[in-house]
């Protein structure tokens, strides 16, 4: 079994003079952990324990479940340090 944590942080705003009472996209980020990012076909691709243990994982180690914080805009992969 694996697990592949995946935290999506959408910005909205209610911009009345361009879409009045409709809300409008402004900033999408993500966060993938656990998942072979070198992977640009749109799926998510976990990785097994064994492929992690043997995988160059170059990205930072970050807990995932810690939404106090925003998700860094130059971030899309981590190494997760709990799942």
């Amino acid at each position: 079994m694996t697990r592949t944590v995946v935290r999506r942080q959408l910005v909205l705003d209610l911009d009345e003079r361009a879409a009045p009472g409709k809300l409008v996209p402004v900033e999408y980020r993500r966060l993938l952990g656990n998942h072979d990012c070198r992977s640009a076909d749109g799926f998510v691709h976990p990785y097994s324990s064994r492929e992690a243990a043997r995988a160059d994982r170059p990205w930072p180690v970050v807990d995932p479940y810690d939404s106090g914080k925003d998700i860094a805009d130059d971030r899309d992969c981590i190494v997760p340090s709990r799942t």
